[in-house]
């Protein structure tokens, strides 16, 4: 209680008090959009991609942590671990952020200050993503593969990483919902600190196996 009043969830409330909310042509799970519109969210993500990078890296300077562009985001920049460092040192302190990230955030209509904060932990996402653009052989794209019901992924109608894995006897299409993995990891945190989970070593690890070519 004292921290979110008085701590770093409180410094970070105010850092972030006036922080651009991502607005999705058509926000939701893809699962649950038509190709129209996944394609409209694709687009729209393609033009804000580049400031919302230079978005969330100017927020986090102002958090104190510097981390670098994302073309030099690769395992020895370091950014994986400052971001971890980050998410629980303060971001899970922030009132009602685990919440706010928990499991089936897509759904959810947020607005004012949980689509603020939400948007924060997504754009975490885009900067992972775009480091490993980057530095690999990655791609945004609409995992549009068609799916049975008994197969289904998470991935499925979303904007996501898309990478041509080799493997044989032939080469299989890799999806990656990069900007899930943040905003999973804030609540993991948030529920690491009320005592409900085991801490993890490097939550943001992914940033690390997706430039290093270990994810893939």
């Amino acid at each position: 209680m004292l921290n979110g009043l008085f701590g770093a969830g409180r410094n970070a409330e105010r850092v972030l008090a006036d922080y651009a909310p991502l607005e999705w042509p058509h926000p939701r799970e893809g699962v649950h959009l038509s190709a129209g519109e996944r394609a409209a969210n694709l687009a729209y993500f393609r033009s804000v991609k580049d400031a919302r990078v230079e978005l969330v890296t100017g927020a986090l300077a102002d958090l104190g942590v510097e981390v670098p562009p994302p073309s030099q985001a690769d395992e020895a920049s370091g950014a994986s671990v400052m971001l971890h460092d980050l998410a629980r040192s303060t971001l899970c302190k922030i009132k009602g952020f685990g919440k706010i990230c928990a499991p089936g955030w897509r759904d959810r209509p947020v607005s004012g200050r949980e689509a603020r904060l939400l948007s924060f932990a997504c754009d975490l996402g885009i900067y992972c993503g775009e480091a490993a653009v980057e530095t690999r052989d990655f791609a945004w794209t609409i995992d549009d593969t068609k799916y049975k019901p008994a197969n289904a992924m998470t991935t499925q109608g979303n904007v996501v990483l898309y990478k041509k894995v080799p493997f044989d006897p032939k080469p299989i299409d890799r999806f990656i919902d990069i900007i899930a993995y943040p905003v999973y990891t804030v609540h993991d945190e948030d529920r690491i600190r009320q005592g409900k989970g085991l801490a993890v070593v490097n939550g943001f690890s992914f940033l690390d196996d997706l430039t290093s070519g270990r994810h893939g």
